[in-house]
């Protein structure tokens, strides 16, 4: 969902469907607040987009490799699975 030469495409979608909202309210298709509202709402519940970092994401593994993987995985301690007692 992004512009890949501007990435301007997500730093206008929430803008759009604020407008949407807004359209929809106005025409009687919706009642209340608009949910996604930056100011007064989503400024205050979300980092402000100069804040936010871009995502690491861990390298992906082989698929031949995911089964010895998931067992090595269970086996660890403090991953949550097993230690739901």
């Amino acid at each position: 969902m992004t512009n890949t030469e501007s990435g301007s495409t997500m730093s206008q979608a929430p803008r759009h469907i604020e407008t949407v909202l807004d359209w929809a309210t106005v025409r009687g298709y919706r009642n209340g607040d608009n949910p996604a509202r930056w100011r007064g709402h989503l400024d205050i519940l979300l980092a402000k987009p100069s804040k936010v970092r871009k995502v690491k994401y861990h390298a992906a593994i082989p698929w031949e490799e995911v089964g010895r993987f998931m067992s090595e995985l269970r086996s660890w301690e403090g991953t949550g699975w097993g230690d739901q007692t």
